[in-house]
Order: structure tokens, then C-alpha cells, then sequence
């Protein structure tokens, strides 16, 4: 990995190099996303501007991004449930890296660094997170950060007319 590469929180500031490492996976990975490419470009910049001020001021909720060279190259979110019975389970998202830097090292490191971030929320005791079980480089990720797989969601996600089942996972904290 490139000693040049930070993770920080993103917020309002970032909105143009999150869209566009957000849009990149989404357009080259639609099947790793719950949200299609056509969703995320029919919401006009204020929602996604507002969306990033939400994650970036409400404990429960972050958005980590890896710059390299001062460049947004992948990201990874994180949201609490909020409920009085829920608020010691949180869910990770949205996780991607650029294609072009893949395989280096980053993936883990913004996963290692969500999981150290949640743990600094009061209460937080579990993550959870969904990935495709197709995808190996994914799953190699999270079950090397320790997250296990407890099943399988059949029929989860219909994408151009096909159904998808999603691997379920949860990472215990303590």
C-alpha cells in the first residue's frame, strides 16, 4: 500500500469525489449495491450534499473515504440502528475501492478503520454487513477482519430481472 494514503471521515466538502468513486462502483458493480445507477444520478447534488452533512454530524452514522495523493480512491459507511432495543448493532455499507487500487491493501485498511470508529460509539456491540457470495475478494476482506457468516438471504436483490441472494455477516466488537 502506498505510504501516502490516509483514511478520514468525509463530509460536505467531499461531495464531488465521493459521487465519483460512489458512481464509479455502482456503474462497474451494480450488483455489489443495493442502489442502482440510475437512483443515484436521479437525486439532484443538495440530497447527496445533505446526506453526507447527516453522516458527518450524527454519532450513529460516518463515512470513512482512503485518499491517496489527496485523491478519494474508496470508501465505506457505517449506520447505527436507532432504536432503544437496536442501538448496539450497526451496519456496514457501501464499501468500494477503485478498481485501479484494488488489491493493495486499502480495503482493509478502511475496514480496519470502521470497526475501530464504531467501536468509539457508546453501546456499539455488533456489525453487520451484506455481501454477495460470489464475491470472493469481498469475502476474503470481511471474514479476514473477523466477520462470520450466520446465512444467506435468498431472493434478496432482483437486478435486470434476475434474482440474487446475499450473504449475511456479523462481526461481535467485545
Amino acid at each position: 500500500m502506498a505510504e501516502n494514503t490516509i483514511i478520514r471521515e468525509l463530509g460536505p466538502d467531499d461531495l464531488e469525489a465521493f459521487s465519483r468513486v460512489r458512481l464509479h462502483g455502482l456503474v462497474h458493480h451494480p450488483r455489489s449495491f443495493w442502489e442502482t445507477t440510475e437512483e443515484f444520478q436521479s437525486k439532484p447534488a443538495e440530497e447527496h450534499l445533505k446526506t453526507l452533512r447527516e453522516i458527518s454530524t450524527d454519532e450513529g452514522k460516518f463515512m470513512l473515504g482512503a485518499f491517496t495523493d489527496d485523491e478519494l480512491v474508496g470508501i465505506v459507511g457505517f449506520s447505527r440502528d436507532t432504536g432503544l432495543k437496536g442501538r448496539h448493532r450497526g451496519m456496514i455499507w457501501g464499501m468500494y475501492v477503485l478498481d485501479s487500487h484494488q488489491g493493495k491493501g486499502l480495503g482493509r485498511k478502511l475496514m480496519d478503520a470502521a470497526i475501530t470508529r464504531a467501536k468509539q460509539i457508546p453501546e456499539m456491540e455488533v456489525l453487520f454487513l451484506f455481501v454477495a457470495p460470489e464475491n470472493a475478494p469481498a469475502r476474503r476482506l470481511y471474514t479476514g477482519v473477523g466477520f462470520k457468516t450466520y446465512g444467506i438471504e435468498p431472493y434478496s436483490m432482483k437486478f435486470d430481472g434476475k434474482f440474487y441472494d446475499e450473504e449475511m455477516m456479523y462481526l461481535k466488537l467485545n
